[in-house]
């Protein structure tokens, strides 16, 4: 199956009231302050519906979460040709956004996922495409306090998994961090729509990359993986020496540039939303997924 029928989109303009807890919030971590009176806590714009076959169902974005059709293509590929969740325990998905990646280790054979993101409407999501899909009690979505960005800082220190999955932010350049008091993305104008796409998609130093690497052995089982995407030369080199220095090994699962969905020089992929051939991104060709075991 080509990846124009992994997702098929419906768009869905709609408001929903989280008068059910179970519902859209995830217990115990709906946002406070400074989101008050910015931006409604009970209530969430869901702006598209994607369906996906793997799950065997659809999935709901809401409003202001980031998405990459193409990273999640190249991760269902690998998860069709690896499937590393057929006999695992407990998953964790860092930085999970709309929570596909985490929904995808559930549906694939993990028990139980931790999904994690700085983003309390990303952790609003996550748990609603959860309840939506019946992984509910297996999947806890988790906040990640906007003042302690690490991989593993919302991770209990006992805390172990058989897979981690981690789709991190692509660019490092530093990103002076808002005030907490200033973090209001969440409002109609296009300024603060760019403010939050800035700050959610960069690694500020590698520290987010960093933290991962150097706490996998804290956090990883014994025979446990980590699934990992990097398509920018700067965080491929910065994983490369971190993986070295806490001396663990790696295979390459995929590579963009041997992949034969892209052709030729014009490097055509399979757009999943599109639903037909559309000119990758220059970006794109530098996608590589990585597993790291210790």
């Amino acid at each position: 199956m080509n990846l124009s029928s992994l997702i098929k989109i419906s768009l869905l303009f709609c408001l929903i009231l989280s008068n059910d807890p179970g519902v859209l919030s995830a217990e115990g971590n709906s946002p406070t302050s400074p989101y008050e009176g910015v931006y409604p806590e009970t209530v969430s714009t869901i702006i598209g519906e994607y369906y996906v076959d793997d799950l065997g169902d659809s999935v709901a974005r809401f409003d202001s979460i980031l998405f990459d059709p193409y990273s999640l293509a190249v991760f269902i590929k690998v998860f069709r040709k690896e499937n590393p969740f057929k006999s695992a325990g407990n998953a964790l998905d860092i930085g999970t956004g709309t929570g596909i990646l985490g929904l995808l280790a559930l549906k694939l054979g993990a028990e139980k996922a931790v999904a994690t993101d700085t983003d309390p409407i990303a952790v609003k999501n996550a748990q609603f495409n959860a309840t939506k899909l019946g992984f509910g009690s297996r999947f806890e979505a988790r906040l990640v306090p906007g003042n302690a960005r690490g991989a593993f800082s919302i991770i209990r220190e006992d805390e172990k998994f058989d897979i981690i999955i981690a789709d991190l932010p692509q660019y490092y350049d530093d990103v002076n961090d808002l005030p907490e008091t200033g973090f209001h993305f969440y409002s109609d104008s296009s300024a603060a729509g760019n403010a939050k796409a800035a700050y959610f998609a960069a690694d500020s130093g590698f520290a987010l990359l960093s933290s991962l690497i150097n706490g996998l052995r804290r956090h990883l089982l014994p025979e446990g993986k980590l699934i990992i995407s990097l398509r920018n030369p700067p965080g491929k080199e910065t994983f490369f020496s971190l993986v070295k220095t806490n001396r663990l090994k790696y295979r390459i699962l995929y590579s963009a540039t041997d992949d034969p969905d892209l052709k030729g020089n014009k490097f055509f992929f399979d757009d999943p939303l599109a639903g037909r051939k559309a000119p990758a991104k220059a970006a794109l060709m530098g996608v590589q997924v990585f597993e790291v075991t210790t």
